[in-house]
C-alpha cells in the first residue's frame, strides 16, 4: 500500500513522495550483476542507503532522466555521504539488456551504479516482490519485432 507523504527536511525543505507502509521483501531480486558475480541485495547493500529502480537501457525517457538526476544528486553530495549510497538498477528488458549493455548504460551516469539482470521469470518475481506492476512489452511495428518499448513503473525506492 502506497501513501502520499510530504515531509520537511532540515537541509532540503519540503519534499513529496510515496511511502510504502509494508516494506517489500527483496529476497527475489535477480542475482546476475554487471560485474560478473552474484549480487545479494540484502548482503551487498547492508549498511548503505540504497536506491532501487526497475527500467531498461533502451528507454527513451524515464530511465535516462532518473539515472541523470540520481547521479547529479550523488555527485553534489560530499563524498563521505555519497559513498554510503548504492543505486541498484534492475532491467525490465532482459532480452536486450545483457550485463555488458547494462554496464555501458549505467557508466554514462555513475560507474558505481549496480545493474542486475536475470531471466524473465526472475524479473517478474522481483517486480512482484517490490509490489510494482509487471513491465509490459509494446511492439510498435509488427514488421520490426526487435524494436519495442517496455511499459514499466517509474518508482525509485529508497531502503
Amino acid at each position: 500500500m502506497l501513501e502520499r507523504v510530504e515531509l520537511t527536511l532540515r537541509d532540503l525543505g519540503r519534499v513529496r513522495g510515496l511511502l510504502q507502509r509494508h516494506a517489500a521483501r527483496l529476497t527475489r531480486l535477480p542475482q546476475e550483476g554487471t560485474e560478473g558475480k552474484p549480487f545479494d541485495f540484502k548482503r551487498d547493500t547492508d549498511g548503505y542507503a540504497t536506491l532501487l529502480f526497475f527500467g531498461y537501457t533502451y528507454c527513451p525517457d524515464v530511465c535516462p532522466v532518473h539515472g541523470a538526476n540520481i547521479a547529479a544528486v550523488l555527485h553534489n553530495l560530499p563524498p563521505t555521504v555519497s559513498q554510503r549510497v548504492k543505486m541498484v538498477f534492475v532491467t525490465t528488458d532482459p532480452e536486450r539488456d545483457t550485463p555488458e549493455v547494462l554496464r555501458r548504460f549505467l557508466d554514462k551516469f555513475d560507474q558505481g551504479f549496480i545493474g542486475l539482470t536475470g531471466t524473465p521469470d526472475e524479473i517478474l518475481a522481483a517486480q512482484a516482490a517490490a509490489r510494482i506492476p509487471a513491465a509490459s512489452k509494446e511492439v510498435l511495428d509488427s514488421t520490426k519485432p526487435g524494436e519495442y518499448l517496455i511499459g514499466h513503473a517509474a518508482f525509485v525506492f529508497a531502503y
